[in-house]
């Protein structure tokens, strides 16, 4: 794991207080989080079926996992999520 700093950057739905999907379920929901991993700044994603969900990321169109830390950051895996 390695550890990435946070900003908050919200798009319209959020600010609107609304969900990205009717449902709020689906395999690609935006978080109001961005990440800076690698030199860039990457928007936080979660696939949430029924009342479990996964937040990751997309390096190079591949997944990786990533996890609040509760300091601020958050822990990127360096492995991709296969």
């Amino acid at each position: 794991m390695s550890r990435a700093p946070t900003c908050e950057d919200l798009m319209p739905h959020h600010k609107q207080g609304r969900s990205w999907t009717a449902t709020g379920y689906g395999s690609k929901i935006p978080n109001a989080t961005k990440v800076q991993y690698l030199g860039r700044w990457r928007r936080v994603y979660t696939t949430i079926y029924s009342n479990i969900g996964t937040s990751w990321i997309s390096v190079k169109g591949t997944k990786h996992i990533v996890r609040d830390a509760r300091d601020g950051t958050i822990e990127v895996d360096v492995s991709p999520w296969v």
